[in-house]
């Protein structure tokens, strides 16, 4: 609402997100059933479709503008979607539903505490050998591509049950919540929700008998779901440094005899799409799609060009920036890599800026909205 109100059926979101009015842009983006919104590029808030799909059942959705008042506008400025055969609308929230996969989505014997107990898509702890008994999926999760992996909770003794992501290498009988194990992340039971030695949330939902937890990874991103419900979102990038190429496999952790979990969903990318990101590029050429070079018509009079190499000559001014001759959009994917050659005063600015930018202007001066940066002394603006 242009006063500043999320709602998502009879729930609100939000009552305190940007009033939008004359000149701003409004922009609504769903992706596998997560709804958000944004006013001039920020985002305003985000939650789960789960409601209001459950609420209209099949039928589909559309956008839409509503209007009170006569003489009221607006202009529609962009609408991108998957292709045609894939615009049916999201089936209600996942809460009891085969496993939909494009391969067999199947319990790791090779990789489960002797206490688990594997019976089809359902894992129960059957005894108390051990504290912490993992069981994980038997297929990877790799930087690329989007996954999803959900299972209901069929028995919860004692509140302390793990739902994550671990390294395939990691250990099954490890606490998943000791501080010194990088290599996982997880939902906790009791709504802790920690990625490597990181804890990103305490207040999330506590989840228990007949609910369903749902892990999302969408390009290194990590997101986890109760019930439909968004809980909280970070990205995997500490967790897959600290493992390296390892891969990621999904897992549940039980802690009392005779919890049990039941897998309802384990989707991913085909097959050809499942290798590993390289690693972090520290000294390796351009790879682009088009010549990647700077651009003479947006650089300050102080920088000199070298091929790839700029340098800033002269101190002819305070602040001199150079522009790449390409520029980025909303859409699509774009990677901008500079290795630092040289730096004497602990002050260089890399980032994005509008094409029409000012190149001898200080980017964080207070009144640079088009501009952001992340600056050598480790501020990001």
């Amino acid at each position: 609402l242009s006063n500043g109100i999320i709602r998502v059926g009879d729930a609100k979101i939000r009552d305190d997100a940007v009033s939008y009015s004359v000149g701003d842009v409004v922009r609504l983006v769903v992706s596998h059933g997560v709804i958000e919104f944004f006013c001039n590029g920020a985002p305003q808030g985000s939650c789960s479709a789960a409601s209001m799909l459950d609420a209209v059942g099949p039928a589909p959705m559309v956008p839409y503008v509503n209007m009170t008042t006569a003489t009221d506008s607006v202009t529609l400025l962009e609408w991108t979607h998957p292709p045609e055969d894939h615009l049916d609308p999201l089936p209600p929230a996942k809460t009891n539903v085969p496993v939909t996969s494009t391969m067999a989505a199947t319990w790791d014997n090779a990789r489960r505490h002797a206490d688990i107990a594997v019976e089809g898509p359902k894992v129960t702890k059957a005894t108390s050998a051990a504290d912490y008994s993992s069981v994980c999926i038997a297929h990877s999760v790799r930087a690329k591509g989007t996954y999803a992996f959900s299972v209901r909770v069929d028995k919860l003794v004692s509140n302390n049950m793990f739902v994550g992501l671990m390294a395939a290498s990691g250990d099954v009988a490890a606490n998943p919540s000791d501080g010194n194990r990088p290599d996982r992340c997880y939902l906790l039971s009791n709504g802790i929700i920690r990625v490597g030695d990181a804890k990103i949330r305490d207040d999330a939902v506590s989840y228990s008998v007949g609910d369903v937890v749902r892990l999302v990874v969408s390009h290194g991103v990590i997101e986890f779901f109760c019930n439909g419900a968004p809980q909280g979102s970070c990205s995997a990038a500490s967790m897959l440094d600290a493992v390296g190429p390892a891969p990621m496999v999904p897992y549940v952790n039980m802690t009392t005899a005779t919890d049990s979990v039941t897998l309802l969903e384990w989707t991913h990318p085909p097959e050809d799409h499942l290798d590993p990101l390289p690693p972090a590029k520290t000294n390796v050429p351009v790879t682009s799609t088009m010549a990647a070079t700077w651009d003479n018509a947006r650089r300050h009079a102080d920088i000199a060009v070298e091929g790839p190499k700029v340098t800033k000559a002269t101190s002819a001014a305070d602040y001199s920036s150079v522009c790449i001759a390409h520029s980025v959009r909303a859409k699509g994917t774009y990677a901008f890599s500079v290795r630092v050659d040289k730096l004497v005063s602990n002050n260089m600015f890399v980032g994005l800026m509008a094409a029409s930018g000012d190149v001898a202007a200080n980017p964080s001066d207070g009144n640079r909205p088009d501009r952001c940066y992340l600056l050598s002394n480790g501020i990001i603006r």
